[in-house]
C-alpha cells in the first residue's frame, strides 16, 4: 500500500518504540474500541501522510487490535 512509505521511517525509529509502549500503557494494555487485550497495534488516529508533525504526539495514538 502507498500510504506505508510515510510511516515506515517513524515505525522503524526507536522513538516510535517508546511512544507506542506509552499509549499502551496509557490505554490499558487493551483495544480502545472493544477491550480486547490480544494482539495490539498503536494506530495514528490523524495519519502520518497528512500530519507528519504528530507522529511521535501520544494524543495522536490509539490501542487497537488487529
Amino acid at each position: 500500500m502507498k500510504h506505508d512509505r510515510y510511516s515506515a521511517a517513524v515505525l522503524r525509529s526507536q522513538r516510535w518504540k517508546g511512544v507506542r509502549y506509552q499509549a499502551k500503557r496509557r490505554d490499558g494494555w487493551q483495544c480502545v474500541q472493544c477491550g480486547a487485550k490480544g494482539r495490539l497495534e498503536v494506530d495514528h488516529i490523524q495519519p502520518v501522510r497528512s500530519h507528519p508533525e504528530r507522529a511521535f504526539d501520544l494524543s495522536n495514538l490509539q490501542t487497537l487490535c488487529v
